[in-house]
């Protein structure tokens, strides 16, 4: 499961990465994302919506993208419209009082899509600590507890303060999840003289958390769209993005320890 410190920290794109490394390795994977917030959808074949994200995701993986990939869609367009597998709700369940129901639902779709995956990659959304929200997130730590997920913490090393994002997240998450991480992921990492600084700042973050931690560049050798767009989009209009995700792909296994990844996963 990707967790990120805060939201644009570039799960999506990582996501899209591994799906397609793994896909290429042979193994058969899927994405899988509880809850997504969008302004738009991608329509299916068969009429239903679900995030663009997560349709790209499918594409990546090889797998025609399915409503359980992404069971839950907050629309936010003129008005507040919740999806449910694919399907634009009238009436909607109490956030809190009908809390169960949701999770009841994520847990289904997530079930489905695993019982035809020998993997599947979560994304997570926004940050898994927001304090005061713990008894309304559905797309972060119910999921990894409903996964039984594995965890890699991703930031973004833009603009400073990503060291501290990592920190003060996995010291504000509960034992019990923190032990399911795996690795940091220090996402859009730009090596600057004197280099020996950069380097020293991962040894520390590694030697403090006890944990891997793995640095991606910025992405500029290869594009593929974001998780968000501007207007509704097609699957069946969509391209296949094959170079983009070869690409993309190719810089994930440079970056990231697979061999580490799969180990802790228990895959050949």
């Amino acid at each position: 499961m990707l967790m990120s410190t805060h939201t644009d920290a570039g799960k999506h794109t990582i996501a899209c990465g591994i799906l397609r490394s793994l896909k290429r390795q042979g193994i058969n994977v899927s994405p899988f994302k509880s809850v997504s917030i969008e302004k738009h959808t991608c329509k299916l074949s068969d009429g239903t919506e679900i995030s663009f994200a997560q349709a790209l995701q499918a594409i990546a993986a090889g797998k025609a993208p399915r409503t359980e990939m992404n069971p839950y869609v907050a629309l936010y367009d003129e008005h507040f419209t919740l999806i449910e597998l694919g399907k634009r709700l009238v009436i909607r369940p109490h956030m809190i009082r009908d809390r169960k129901h949701y999770l009841a639902v994520i847990e289904r779709a997530f079930k489905t899509v695993a019982m035809e995956a020998q993997l599947v990659i979560i994304e997570g959304s926004g940050s898994p600590v927001e304090l005061g929200l713990e008894g309304i997130d559905l797309a972060n730590i119910p999921t990894a507890i409903v996964a039984d997920a594995k965890i890699l913490l991703i930031t973004e090393m833009t603009y400073g303060g990503g060291y501290a994002s990592v920190v003060g997240t996995w010291s504000l998450l509960p034992e019990d999840i923190r032990a399911r991480i795996v690795g940091i992921v220090l996402n859009k990492f730009d090596l600057k003289e004197p280099v020996e600084f950069a380097h020293k700042g991962v040894k520390r973050l590694s030697e403090l958390l006890n944990l891997q931690v793995m640095t991606i560049p910025f992405f500029d050798e290869t594009y593929i769209p974001g998780d968000a767009t501007q207007h509704t989009v097609y699957y069946d209009e969509l391209d296949n993005y094959t170079s983009e995700f070869n690409k993309l792909a190719d810089i994930i296994e440079e970056r990231l320890n697979m061999n580490h990844l799969k180990s802790v996963l228990g895959i050949q």
